[in-house]
């Protein structure tokens, strides 16, 4: 086989790998391959009928192999070089690791298989995209979070440990309980109020905690990621009209070289017909 022909063979391969219907019925596979493993924690189902979820199971499995093998074979090397690529490698290559013995704690790692939705749909993949470029943001958000918890949860331990052991006896039981807080799952007549039955001026603790990390921080994380994607979007659209563009040049530079022949070919109709003819 030539390098010509093999070329062109990984260019129809790659056409067909990456076309709408092909990867409409991926989605599909996805889908209803998270549904079935879902359905297959259910004791009833599985003992009815867990031989046909099985057979599911590896025919969706030989689906994905299929379809990561021809795009390794179509894409080559740059297959690798992105990184949702590696990532459904990855996640395929789990899938075919046997469920016995050893490794049968990886039989569970299967359902990551619908994380592969997070590129397949646009609308997921911007917000996946958004939350990995604002992961360095959220990073320092979290690290002044912890920061906050920190010295609270010395000033409760101090304050409340020995009236309140099982809430604030130690730094870990009262950075629990101040998440709990935070969270505002049963704080005021749950942890709050039996406080300030013994501490009146509790609240003075508990008040600025909540405003600070409930209405505050956790608002910074809101912002950090309207503001992210935002920008993916920003960054899509203006990829899209530089791409656009681009189409729109390569078009009009076609029709002058069009124009162009056509002028010549039909100067050179002229001096054919200008040349008299033998008689």
């Amino acid at each position: 086989m030539s390098e010509a022909h093999a070329v062109s063979l990984r260019g129809r391969l790659h056409q067909l790998i990456y076309s709408s219907p092909v990867q409409g019925f991926i989605i599909v596979c996805i889908v209803v391959n998270a549904i079935q493993l879902g359905f297959d924690t259910w004791p009833t189902w599985y003992s009815f009928a867990g031989k046909f979820s099985r057979t599911l199971d590896a025919v969706f499995i030989g689906i994905f192999a299929v379809e990561v093998a021809c795009k390794i074979l179509a894409d080559g090397v740059r297959f690798f070089k992105s990184g949702w690529n590696v990532f459904d490698f990855l996640v395929v290559s789990i899938s075919l690791i046997p469920g016995g013995g050893i490794f049968s704690v990886l039989r569970s790692f299967r359902i990551f298989r619908a994380f592969r939705l997070l590129y397949r749909l646009p609308g997921l993949r911007i917000i996946t995209e958004s939350l990995l470029i604002s992961l360095s943001s959220i990073g320092w958000i979290s690290i002044l979070l912890l920061i906050f918890f920190y010295i609270v949860s010395v000033i409760a331990t101090n304050l409340f440990g020995s009236a309140f052991p099982q809430w604030f006896g130690t730094i870990g039981e009262s950075i629990y309980s101040l998440f709990q807080i935070m969270t505002l799952e049963s704080w005021s007549m749950g942890i709050v109020r039996p406080v300030m039955e013994r501490y009146p001026y509790a609240w003075m603790v508990f008040v600025p905690f909540i405003l600070t990390t409930t209405y505050t921080v956790l608002n910074l994380f809101v912002g950090v990621m309207v503001n992210a994607i935002s920008e993916a979007k920003e960054a899509k659209e203006n990829h899209e009209d530089v791409f656009g563009k681009q189409n729109a040049e390569l078009n009009q530079t076609i029709l002058a070289e069009l124009r162009a022949m056509r002028q010549e070919l039909d100067e050179l109709q002229k001096k054919v017909n200008a040349v008299p003819r033998e008689k």
